[in-house]
């Protein structure tokens, strides 16, 4: 087996994990086309290198396959990445990401980030690039956890391209049947109950996840997307990000139309909580977050950041949740997903709306069917057709 070390912007921190390893330690030296120059030079400086190979030359793929890496080495040092209910850090591989998925598609799984801190190993078994046109022209269902599924014949879905999210797998005992892919976005079930989910889960169940998290959450078939929040509503299921907007249906729809299916067809998804939380704290929240979007990125944004971190000294300003207790009436397809005094955020059924319009308005610009079959959806975004019309 051999070990593959990516060619490093510190030469200090190079030396640092050479010096880490045996003294008889040999590995290869991976590098991109555009620093050519700066491998030569680091090559002669390391006796420990055995060989160097061009990550963008058409032959790399074929090198790393006959080296059979165990591990690529990335000496890097990352900003970290503040979880918003738990007062941890974790480093933030966003600003890597190309690099990741560069390695990915070299055929390499296993990265260890080694920084002045230590090192810390980590498997990415998929990236949402591989998925494109998987199920090019297959209808696909589109699932959310409300109520409603109540009222349908969920078995009708076994053979159908199915994606879910959160606790949708509290159905699946019922339905006889689990769902093809899994989504989480939201913060709060990621640092929450992400670990239960994941435990939940079938192992070989795709999983698509928040690409801040990959050192936090490390599930079988894990796949880290990369998500962004922009400033208005968007669309974007090719790219180099998703856009994250305030539901994890949202995402699910990006990779509905990432893999090709047509049409997609939405169930579960009421777009309806009858909650007794006050409806004053929930507007409040709805302005802030309306504001906070306008402005983010901009030198205003960035310093009123810097304001309020001082002003709270390091303390989270947290969002307005709800626990179960909050609900006048069902807000899930099962009780389970309440009834263990979970906690969860506050829905925004309005910014929803929103972001589900532009969803719309891309589709239809670009052929791709979206319907809603979802018995009494307050959603109106999309063309609602009875459910048992569909087979």
């Amino acid at each position: 087996m051999t070990t593959l070390f990516y060619l490093p912007d510190s030469e200090l921190l190079a030396r640092r994990w050479i010096e880490s390893q045996a003294g008889n330690t040999r590995f290869v030296l991976a590098y991109e086309l555009a620093r050519e120059n700066a491998a030569a030079g680091f090559q002669k400086k390391f006796n420990a290198i055995a060989d160097s190979i061009c990550i963008d030359s058409n032959s790399a793929r074929g090198k790393i396959a006959s080296l059979t890496p165990d591990r690529v080495i990335l000496p890097v040092s990352l900003k970290p990445y503040e979880l918003r209910f738990h007062d941890v850090s974790v480093p933030d591989p966003t600003s890597i990401y190309p690099l990741l998925k560069k390695l990915h598609a070299l055929g390499l799984r296993t990265f260890e980030l080694f920084s002045f801190g230590g090192s810390r190993l980590l498997e990415i078994p998929h990236v949402a690039d591989e998925y494109h046109d998987r199920h090019k022209g297959r209808r696909c269902f589109v699932v959310g956890n409300g109520p409603s599924l109540n009222q349908i014949d969920m078995t009708r879905l076994r053979d159908e391209i199915t994606i879910g999210a959160n606790r949708c797998y509290l159905g699946y005992p019922k339905w006889g049947f689990h769902f093809n892919y899994w989504c989480v976005v939201d913060q709060l079930q990621v640092e929450d109950y992400g670990a239960g989910h994941v435990a939940a889960l079938p192992a070989e169940t795709p999983k698509f996840y928040p690409l801040e998290y990959l050192t936090y959450l490390q599930p079988p078939n894990g796949c880290p997307v990369n998500l962004h929040y922009g400033r208005r509503p968007d669309f974007t299921p090719f790219g180099d990000s998703f856009y994250r907007g305030h539901t994890v249906v949202t995402l699910m729809l990006q990779l509905a139309v990432l893999m090709g299916c047509d049409p997609i067809v939405l169930v579960g998804v009421d777009h309806s909580y009858n909650l007794k939380g006050s409806p004053l704290a929930r507007n409040i929240n709805a302005i802030r977050n309306r504001l906070v979007r306008s402005i983010s990125g901009s030198p205003l944004h960035a310093a009123l950041a810097a304001f309020k971190r001082a002003i709270n000294e390091g303390k989270k300003t947290r969002p307005v949740m709800w626990q179960a207790a909050d609900a006048a009436s069902p807000t899930h397809f099962d009780d389970a997903y309440t009834s263990e005094r979970k906690r969860f955020q506050m829905p925004n059924p309005g910014e929803v709306e929103r972001d589900m319009r532009v969803t719309a308005a891309w589709a239809r610009e670009h052929g791709v069917t979206i319907l809603n079959a979802t018995p009494g959806t307050k959603l109106q975004a999309f063309k609602e057709i009875d459910f048992a019309q569909l087979f």
